[in-house]
């Protein structure tokens, strides 16, 4: 039991901050009858400031809330990075997120989005002999939103906007782009010492 309440409202003050957490809740009548279980519900108590991004990964991470990218974030190979969704990263001018090994985006409700702190310039994403699985992603304002280099995986249903390039290619990628909405970019698909057609 997390708590009890009186109120058609609870608040887990418990709960730590861009955390999903599951709850059911259960009716307790004044004959102390309870009413069934119904299925659970999804809650999570936001920041009131993003959490701060950089230097390396350590372990398997997933984010999920609001966070503030400054310098380089970088995966290493064997690690994984997972995205929730309806996480916003504000990225830092000139910060960026290098993966050399694994980044993936979580399915449910709202995208992942990558977007400049006050429209400053970043650098972008790239993923380096790593793997990449985005679904529902949104990049804005990065000099190369995704920098694939000889990268695996899939992107789908991304928004790619006011990006100098929002994709680009290099070497021996084997990655699959599906349904992506790439527009006001200076540039949109780069392909650079690549056999990718």
């Amino acid at each position: 039991v997390v708590g009890e309440t009186e109120h058609p409202r609870f608040e887990d003050v418990s709960a730590l901050p861009g955390v999903t957490y599951h709850y059911r809740v259960l009716a307790v009548d004044m004959a102390a009858n309870r009413s069934e279980p119904p299925d659970g519900t999804t809650g999570r108590r936001s920041r009131e400031e993003p959490e701060e991004l950089s230097g390396v990964l350590r372990e398997d991470a997933t984010l999920s809330g609001l966070y503030r990218l400054n310098g380089t974030l970088r995966v290493p190979r064997g690690l994984v990075l997972a995205l929730g969704p309806g996480t916003v990263v504000e990225c830092g001018e000139g910060s960026s997120l290098v993966v050399e090994g694994t980044i993936r985006t979580l399915s449910g409700d709202g995208p992942v989005e990558f977007v400049p702190v006050k429209g400053a310039p970043w650098k972008g994403i790239t993923v380096e002999k790593g793997e990449a699985h985005l679904k529902d992603l949104k990049v804005k304002g990065a000099a190369e939103a995704l920098r694939f280099s000889e990268a695996r995986g899939l992107l789908e249903g991304a928004t790619l906007v006011e990006n100098d390039t929002a994709i680009l290619v290099t070497g021996a990628s084997p990655y699959m782009v599906k349904g992506c909405h790439v527009a006001s970019n200076r540039e949109g698909f780069h392909l650079q010492k690549t056999n990718v057609r």
